[in-house]
This record gives C-alpha cells, sequence and structure tokens, in this order.
C-alpha cells in the first residue's frame, strides 16, 4: 500500500487544474489568482508530506514473525476469579467484562 502512497503523492500535486481568474474587476481576478495559488502551494504542501512519510514507512522491515506457543486452559494460571472454563459463552463472544472466550462451552 505504501507505494501507491509514493505514487500518488508524487503526482497530487501534478493533477491540479487550476481554474482561471472570472472576476469582472482586475482587483478581484487578483485576489481569485491569489487564493488558487495559495490553494496550489497547499496540495504541493501535502502532496509534499504524503511522499516524505511513504519514504519513511518503505525504509522499515516488518519484524520476522516470532513464533507462538500456543497454551491450553489446563496450563494456563489463572488470571482471575474466573477463567474461560467458568464463565458461560460462544467461541469468539465478548463477555460484559470485555474479555473474548476462548473455548466452547
Amino acid at each position: 500500500m505504501t507505494p501507491a502512497v509514493k505514487r500518488e503523492a508524487t503526482t497530487l500535486s501534478s493533477s491540479f487544474i487550476a481554474p482561471a481568474a472570472g472576476g469582472r474587476t482586475t482587483d478581484l481576478a487578483d485576489r481569485q489568482t491569489a487564493v488558487v495559488g495559495n490553494v496550489e502551494s497547499s496540495i504541493a504542501a501535502q502532496a509534499q508530506s504524503l511522499s516524505d512519510a511513504a519514504d519513511k514507512i518503505l525504509v522499515f522491515k516488518p519484524d520476522e514473525l516470532k513464533s507462538l506457543n500456543m497454551v491450553t486452559a489446563a496450563v494456563a494460571p489463572a488470571t482471575g476469579p474466573a477463567t474461560a472454563k467458568t464463565l458461560p459463552g460462544r467461541l469468539g463472544e465478548r463477555r460484559d467484562d470485555g474479555t473474548i472466550v476462548h473455548q466452547p462451552r
């Protein structure tokens, strides 16, 4: 996904199409041109920020997968007065205390 963000960031500012000022007076046209210039500058700055962020993300390498040691309920210590075996519920169901049932009833 990050390479796609990088590509979009590099084309963001170049894809901006500035409208022509249509003010009826020179003063209004000048103000419209100034606003469009500010918008274009903001888009260019945003594109640069996105590009810089994508570059920073691309240099990180994902951590190597660490093996998980599966622990059964018979081996795992009870963390409190209630364990998966003592509370009712279906597998994957969230209990009122926020815990999730990891074993079927």
